[in-house]
């Protein structure tokens, strides 16, 4: 569970490390997850993400929310982001991988239930989301 001060360090390293990355190549889904979600198609989160450059991110509540030019990401409850370093070995096991321009890559993987939303900027509405706002 991504408690909230955990969500406002995992915004605040995600500025740090990430603002002015290029995603080059995305893939969400790989080791599928019984209790990982989606925000529609994970199938699709490559179209979405790739060749889009982090601007910034952000939390509300226990969510972390990037924002790549015209689309976004939020990572709530289970999951676990990490970014691993270029040249490093990625895990095997994953749920979303976005590689970055510098040869490093975001790695999300899912303890026991996650949300790893990606969509068009605005596109995503879901209630516990609004509350925590």
């Amino acid at each position: 569970m991504i408690e909230i001060p955990e969500a406002q360090t995992l915004a605040k390293q995600s500025n740090q490390f990430l603002t002015g990355r290029t995603m080059t190549k995305v893939e969400a889904n790989h080791t599928p997850h019984g209790f990982a979600w989606y925000a529609g198609d994970p199938a699709q989160y490559p179209q979405i993400l790739t060749d889009r450059v982090i601007e910034s991110a952000f939390s509300v509540g226990g969510f972390v929310r990037i924002q790549a030019q015209d689309s976004e990401m939020v990572f709530f409850d289970g999951v676990n982001l990490r970014l691993i370093p270029a040249g490093t070995k990625r895990p095997a096991k994953h749920q979303f991988i976005a590689e970055l321009d510098d040869g490093s890559a975001l790695v999300v993987t899912t303890q026991m239930y996650g949300g790893i939303m990606a969509f068009a900027k605005g596109a995503w509405e879901n209630g516990y989301y609004q509350v925590a706002a």
